[in-house]
């Protein structure tokens, strides 16, 4: 599964979670899986930041040697 596609699972999860969709699962549980979805939105943030910082240093690298 790409990144993208990860955040949009991720992110339909969440709203379904606020929507209080879920009737097998309590507050406990609801608001443990919603810091759950959080802590994964900002692991695939914290990704995305490196792999533009990345790329960001091999367009400079190739600018330069140009």
């Amino acid at each position: 599964m790409n990144l993208e596609a990860q955040i949009l699972e991720l992110l339909l999860h969440l709203r379904t979670l606020k929507a209080g969709q879920c009737p097998s699962h309590d507050n406990a549980t609801t608001a443990t899986g919603m810091a759950e979805a959080k802590t994964d939105i900002d692991d695939i943030w914290t990704e995305i930041r490196e792999d533009l910082a990345v790329l960001g240093g091999e367009a400079a690298g190739r600018r330069d040697g140009i």
